[in-house]
């Protein structure tokens, strides 16, 4: 995602003084991990920093603190997949930082050695609400970089998840979320078609990426709440993201920028470039 488009990229490490000793992890041995990381991005042709911060408590402050300060459009970094109740009693890093951090965020995971990379195909998951826009904007500028094709899908919501009866929205309102949105990415020139199935949210998006080979799934921003909220209500992101053993992609629910509105007309720019709206270029 970085790679052609002049981005900037900050590599963080956190480094936790007072667990160093338990994980073996030394202080030099953080600065190289940062390092080489910087280095790799750097023969890339990508602009890239490293810095080490040095905490005594919350990894996930650290990363918010940071992230305050830089002002980045994407926070990359990896998942292990833990749940809404483990991640509250566990400890889950990219559970806290989704519900902190208003940008985009990139949850990346596992791949088999040998795997392919690239992103060939996209799922783009809607929600039939005013965040779909900037998972809209967010898939078509990916896909248009990486040549991808984009599948628009719409989880139909029902009395009973999985039931073929009792549907809680008529499929004339299913058309106009999907249909709309299909059109937008065929008018910037993409491959894209769109499906409808019943059932659980999260467990459906998760078994369409799977079923159709899709590298990344882009998700709205949603209410992105609390971690107490999330855990009583049900917070579907997150269950995306625990259930996934493919890369999930959260659109920022507002641009980082104050240049960004100013921007906002530069379709055709952005469309050249391969951004989504909002991703101005600092990861």
């Amino acid at each position: 995602m970085a790679s052609g488009g002049g981005a900037e990229v900050l590599v963080l490490h956190v480094w936790d003084a007072n667990a160093a000793e338990r994980h073996g992890e030394s202080r030099e041995a953080a600065d190289q991990l940062v390092a080489a990381v910087a280095a790799r991005l750097s023969a890339q042709g990508i602009a890239a920093d490293a810095k080490v911060c040095v905490s005594g408590g919350d990894v996930a402050d650290e990363i918010e603190a940071m992230a305050a300060e830089y002002h980045p459009d994407l926070v990359a970094m990896g998942s292990r997949g833990r749940g809404d109740l483990a991640g509250l009693t566990l400890g889950s890093v990219s559970h806290r930082v989704i519900h902190r951090i208003d940008c985009a965020i990139l949850l990346g995971r596992d791949r088999d050695s040998g795997s392919d990379p690239q992103v060939t195909r996209i799922l783009l998951a809607l929600a039939g609400n005013a965040s779909d826009s900037a998972a809209i904007d967010l898939a078509s500028g990916i896909a248009l970089s990486h040549k991808s094709s984009v599948l628009v899908l719409h989880v139909l919501r029902s009395l009973m998840d999985g039931s073929s009866s009792g549907y809680l929205q008529p499929l004339e309102a299913v058309a106009e979320v999907l249909r709309p949105a299909v059109r937008i990415l065929r008018e910037r020139g993409l491959d894209a078609e769109e499906l409808v199935v019943p059932g659980s949210a999260a467990a459906m998006i998760v078994e369409t990426a799977q079923a159709n080979h899709a590298g990344l799934i882009v998700l709205g921003p949603g209410r992105r709440p609390s971690d107490l909220t999330g855990l009583l209500l049900g917070d579907k992101t997150s269950e995306v993201v625990h259930l996934s053993d493919r890369t999930v992609l959260i659109a920022a629910a507002k641009p980082r920028h104050p240049s960004a509105q100013e921007n906002a007309g530069g379709t055709e720019r952005k469309k050249a470039d391969g951004w989504g709206a909002g991703l101005e270029g600092k990861y």
